[in-house]
C-alpha cells in the first residue's frame, strides 16, 4: 500500500499558462494608448513664424488655431471660413473644461498676416473663454 502513495505523489499535472491571449491584450492595451492620446492636427501649410527671444515651451495643445500666409483660418487641422466659425468651435471644444491651463488655445499666426486678419481670431477665441497662448520662434525678431 505504501508503494501506490509513492507512485502517485511522483506524477505532477504541469501547468499550462495561455499565452495566446496575451497578444490580444497587448494589441487591445495598444489601442487604448492610441485613443487616449492627444494627437495635435497641424494643417497642410508652411508658415513663416514671429520670432522673439523671450519664448517658452508650451504643452501639447488641445485646440490649436492656425492663420497663414493667404490668411487662411485652421482649427485642429481643419479649414474654417471665418472667425465667427472658429469661436463656435473654440466654445464646443472647451466645453466642461473649467481650469485656466485646460482651456489654453494655441494661436499660431504666418508673421506675414496683418492685424485685421488675426485680431478679430483673438477676439473669437477671447469671446469663447479660451487662453490664447501665442507661437512663435526663438530668435531675434525680424525688421
Amino acid at each position: 500500500m505504501s508503494r501506490r502513495i509513492s507512485q502517485r505523489k511522483k506524477r505532477r499535472l504541469g501547468v499550462v499558462v495561455p499565452l495566446a491571449s496575451m497578444g490580444d491584450i497587448a494589441f487591445l492595451l495598444i489601442i487604448f494608448f492610441i485613443i487616449t492620446s492627444n494627437f495635435t492636427k497641424e494643417p497642410p501649410v508652411e508658415l513663416e513664424l514671429a520670432r522673439s527671444v523671450d519664448v517658452e515651451v508650451l504643452q501639447t495643445p488641445r485646440i490649436l488655431v492656425v492663420i497663414d500666409e493667404d490668411n487662411g483660418y485652421w482649427v485642429n487641422g481643419e479649414a474654417r471660413d471665418s472667425a465667427e466659425q472658429i469661436e463656435w468651435e473654440v466654445l464646443a471644444l472647451l466645453d466642461g473644461l473649467e481650469k485656466p491651463e485646460q482651456r489654453v488655445v494655441h494661436l499660431k499666426v504666418d508673421r506675414r498676416a496683418t492685424k485685421s486678419v488675426y485680431e478679430p481670431v483673438i477676439n473669437a477665441i477671447a469671446k469663447a473663454g479660451g487662453v490664447i497662448g501665442a507661437i512663435g520662434e526663438e530668435g531675434s525678431p525680424a525688421p
